[in-house]
């Protein structure tokens, strides 16, 4: 049984605390104009949510909450909760866009309704809704910059490819040490198969590009979300024997020079401690965007 929605009311009336400058309620595909107006006021930063609606709509089989905050008729404000597939139960993550205050008023209905795993968003929203769950501890608290690139980069590349299947064990190891050295955790000790499986279907969207040397991995990177607004980079590894080699800027530069043939821009998410990363791409050519925030809760 999938969460029920809010009526097409102001949820003011479950939240009478709430500024009553703004009117809150759940968004449907007939605001489906206004959702993509908020959102290409600040394209880089909104790309994941611009593509979830060019993609899914918002009534994509109930499986995503959108709530709206809006000052008069005009949408200021909005969140998605991805995921809500048991009613009093965590979502699998939330991403708020707009004011702090309409992100605390976001929050606060997310937890009435089970609360959220992870919460990703420009950095002022990401903290609000945080605020608006209750402040609870996270186990993950990551500042974070999106960074982006519109033009082709000048320079040496690497002899990029799709990955493949003959690859798919190496590739197993190389992308969760990926997410250990991203976010802390090796999503291989939490379940292997499941693990195993992701990439797979990874591999199959071609959504995994690789460079090798000695037919060994040299250099990974994941394509995250992809649409004709612009391109989301994921994770980027280069093995431990094939650093200090230039490989990590020289795969960046290529696989950007291959995106930019059929997308405004491309963009990624960079942890605010990692200054090796920060100058790899500043050597690319990427600028900085807004400040962002990762927060993982459970």
């Amino acid at each position: 049984m999938l969460d029920q929605p809010l009526p097409s009311c102001t949820f003011n009336h479950y939240f009478p605390e709430l500024s009553m400058s703004l009117t809150y309620r759940t968004l449907t595909n007939t605001d489906n104009s206004q959702i993509t107006s908020l959102l290409d006021q600040a394209p880089v930063t909104n790309l994941y949510i611009r593509d979830l609606v060019d993609r899914q709509g918002i009534d994509y089989w109930g499986l995503h909450r959108w709530m709206g905050a809006f000052e008069g008729n005009r949408l200021v404000a909005l969140n998605v909760d991805i995921a809500c597939t048991q009613p009093n139960t965590p979502c699998k993550l939330s991403v708020p866009v707009g004011s702090t205050e309409a992100c605390v008023a976001f929050g606060q209905y997310t937890a009435s309704k089970g609360g959220v795993e992870r919460i990703m968003a420009e950095r002022g929203a990401s903290q609000g809704f945080w605020q608006g769950l209750g402040s609870p501890k996270p186990l993950i608290d990551h500042p974070q910059d999106v960074m982006f690139i519109s033009e082709k980069s000048e320079g040496d590349t690497l002899n990029i490819r799709p990955a493949t299947k003959n690859h798919l064990k190496d590739l197993v190891e190389s992308t969760a040490l990926m997410r250990l050295e991203d976010e802390g955790q090796d999503p291989r000790t939490k379940d292997y198969s499941l693990w195993q499986r992701t990439i797979e279907v990874l591999v199959a969207q071609r959504r995994i590009w690789i460079a090798t040397e000695d037919d060994q991995l040299a250099f990974v990177i994941e394509i995250g979300t992809r649409c004709s607004k612009g391109t989301q980079i994921g994770s980027t590894y280069v093995p431990k024997k094939f650093r200090g080699r230039g490989y990590a800027t020289q795969g960046m530069r290529a696989i950007v020079n291959n995106l930019l043939g059929d997308t405004q821009f491309v963009s990624l998410l960079v942890n605010e401690g990692n200054i090796p990363a920060r100058k790899c791409y500043q050597r690319v050519g990427f600028q900085y965007g807004d400040p962002y925030q990762l927060l993982v809760l459970s």
